[in-house]
């Protein structure tokens, strides 16, 4: 009897890969800055844009068919999703890269990048046109994990004292934001082809979390003399919604 029951399970049970592009909407799109400096961006700011640019999508959906409703089931999705900035942001960054290398002999840094990983349940109803090619439409409510990568700058440069001896400074920079958790929400549909492939477009509101971190500098000085002097932060800033169209590829199971 258990047999039985697995592989009546099994049956109604379709597993789908899917894969593809993550474009920002909204306010999580947008950023506002000068040649160095953000004026809104709120990672930095107390504003709500996210400055995210184009990005890439992994997910998985497990769809439990409805025996009572042909083509209705239950749907469980889990997905990932990384966002770097968009380009505004990169130009920004570029324009300070610049200018460091007149100001230092050394430095390096490392922008923020978004990772949202939402996990949903919802309804997937699909209509077969025929044996090759069907229709579907699916929404699905959960929790939303965003995740913000560190950013981190670093720079050294040489100089000497009222002796004249030579001595190194070297700064290193870090600010780490907290996971944020959100309710979350999407709506998406897609063709169908063959019961196997499948071209599908959504849309995914991720929820407003708040943005807090951590920043921390780390100043050290070697060579005629030593010493060192550190400084660290809370930083409590307003909320980020990611927003975000998606245009994806399945494989189904």
């Amino acid at each position: 009897m258990l047999a039985m029951l697995s592989g009546a399970v099994m049956a109604q049970t379709t597993f789908t890969l899917k894969l593809g592009g993550a474009f920002p909407m909204g306010d999580f799109a947008d950023a506002k800055v000068t040649n160095t400096e953000p004026q809104r961006w709120g990672l930095f700011t107390k504003h709500t844009e996210g400055g995210a640019g184009t990005g890439f999508n992994l997910g998985v959906e497990w769809k439990f068919a409805i025996p009572s409703v042909k083509g209705l089931g239950v749907a469980l999705s889990f997905d990932g999703f990384y966002n770097g900035l968009n380009e505004d942001l990169n130009d920004m960054f570029e324009d300070m890269l610049d200018e460091m290398d007149d100001e230092f002999d050394d430095y390096s840094m490392t922008t923020p990048s978004y990772i949202n990983v939402p996990v949903m349940v919802g309804v997937n109803y699909k209509y077969d046109i025929n044996n090759m090619v069907g229709l579907y439409a699916a929404a699905g409510m959960g929790l939303n994990m965003r995740f913000v990568t560190p950013m981190r700058f670093d720079y050294e440069y040489h100089d000497y004292d009222y002796d004249g001896d030579r001595y190194t400074v070297t700064t290193e920079n870090t600010i780490k934001w907290d996971m944020a958790a959100s309710f979350a929400f999407r709506l998406t549909a897609g063709v169908t082809f063959a019961q196997k492939y499948s071209i599908e477009i959504g849309y995914y509101n991720l929820g407003a979390g708040k943005v807090k971190g951590n920043v921390k500098e780390l100043s050290t000085v070697t060579g005629a003399y030593s010493d060192s002097e550190s400084y660290k932060e809370k930083e409590r800033l307003k909320s980020i919604t990611p927003e975000l169209f998606t245009l994806r590829l399945g494989l189904s199971f």
